[in-house]
């Protein structure tokens, strides 16, 4: 006797009904897994780490750190710290990580001030600035954006922007009273040692010049200056000549630029000086930051007695090319 074949809507209904009862089979299995085990979907750390974050935290932070993918090392230094937000965590590591302080002062640090920065801009910026002049800058008031990382010795820092109060943290002694980056001012002095060798004197009168003294900056209209903050001296690769007041002040003088008549206030040293450096500046390192007839690129009248330093290979090819620091940084 052959089996009656069952209706293909009864087959169906069965099929159903089977995938539900293996869902919900499944579904209490895994339920009952997660509660036994909140950190089952948990794919990092130690047996340590993991027992003591399933210890100290509940499902519902579990689940958050599950699901922001924050590591065990993210977030047990801070669990002990007044104020600790685990929403926070990636600021927190992202800080630490970048520049090493207190996990407390981290907590703190970040839980007041998290809403002015995204994730990239907090490393970006502390990575060059240190956490003093980043809270000053902060609670100052001041407006104006601040820079991106100025280490680099071809970096162009526009007016736009600013550095605040940081200052570079291997200046050294270019001459007296004049300081520099350490690698700059260990150039200068080997470049004004060979121009001593051909004759010439290399005369320094200002270098590096922090941000709290930029209000004593002569200011030439044939120069114009940057809001404090801003200018490129705070760079500590910069260099005013001997020439450099002399040269300004006769192009103050009338309405246009007459570049003859500041060559004739110069001094026979100075224009020495300004010859030598025209041959040999590149060789140490050194360009004139805002040369001969590239004006409309850098913004400023041509002036032979501002040097700055960018290394040999970045002088020795901004010569070549006959570019300006401007063009260099863009083309680079």
């Amino acid at each position: 006797m052959s089996k009656e074949k069952l209706p293909g809507k009864v087959l169906a209904t069965r099929m159903f009904v089977f995938a539900c009862m293996v869902c919900f089979i499944a579904g209490t299995f895994l339920y009952m897994q997660n509660e036994s085990d909140p950190l089952s979907r948990y794919p990092y750390g130690t047996t340590l780490q993991r027992e003591e974050l399933a210890a100290r935290l509940d499902n519902e932070q579990i689940n958050t750190m599950i699901n922001n993918q924050l590591k065990p090392e993210q977030v047990l230094p801070y669990l002990d710290v007044e104020g600790f937000n685990l929403n926070n965590s990636l600021y927190y590591d992202t800080a630490a990580s970048t520049q090493t302080a207190d996990p407390a002062f981290i907590v703190q640090f970040v839980n007041t001030y998290r809403d002015q920065f995204t994730l990239d801009a907090l490393r970006q910026v502390l990575s060059w600035m240190p956490y003093s002049n980043l809270i000053a800058y902060l609670e100052s008031g001041v407006s104006m954006p601040l820079a991106s990382n100025p280490n680099s010795f071809t970096y162009v820092l526009d007016p736009e922007t600013t550095l605040y109060t940081w200052g570079p943290a291997d200046l050294a002694a270019a001459e007296e009273n004049i300081s520099l980056r350490a690698q700059a001012a260990s150039s200068w002095k080997q470049m004004k040692a060979a121009a001593a060798a051909d004759g010439v004197e290399l005369k320094a009168i200002s270098g590096f010049v922090p941000y709290e003294l930029q209000n004593k900056m002569t200011d030439y209209s044939s120069y114009p200056m940057a809001p404090y903050g801003s200018r490129e001296e705070q760079l500590g690769l910069t260099l005013y000549l001997d020439g450099f007041d002399a040269w300004n002040q006769a192009l103050s003088k009338g309405n246009g630029l007459d570049f003859n008549a500041a060559n004739q206030a110069l001094s026979d040293s100075q224009r020495q000086a300004w010859d030598w450096l025209k041959n040999h500046a590149a060789q140490y390192g050194w360009i004139f930051r805002y040369p001969e007839a590239k004006e409309q690129q850098t913004g400023v009248p041509f002036q032979p007695f501002v040097i700055r330093y960018v290394t040999k290979e970045n002088a020795m090819a901004m010569a070549s090319r006959k570019e300006s620091l401007e063009e260099y940084d863009a083309g680079e």
